[in-house]
């Protein structure tokens, strides 16, 4: 199922990947295109090309000031020990 998901999400994510943005947008784009390529079996794993498409698309999306308002830095994306509310950061 989650894998049905992950392929959803690129087809709909990856029409036009751009580049990353500014140095701050990167940062964050950088983080989550490493979780999504993690390769850990308990996690959405999406080629290296696609997760970095999506995670443009995820940053852009929800914007750097946002994660900043909650406190989410870059090294804090993908983290086991990250704070959870009702199953992970809300944003």
């Amino acid at each position: 199922m989650r894998r049905l998901i992950a392929v959803g999400l690129v087809c709909l994510l990856a029409v036009s990947c751009g580049d990353g943005g500014s140095g701050e947008q990167e940062g964050y784009v950088d983080a989550i295109a490493v979780s999504l390529a993690s390769g850990d079996p308990t996690a959405i794993n999406l080629p290296r090309d696609e997760a970095r498409c999506v995670a443009t698309k995820w940053v852009a999306t929800v914007g750097v000031d946002r994660f900043k308002t909650k406190g989410i830095e870059p090294g804090d994306i993908g983290q086991r020990t990250q704070p959870r509310r009702s199953g992970g950061y809300c944003v």
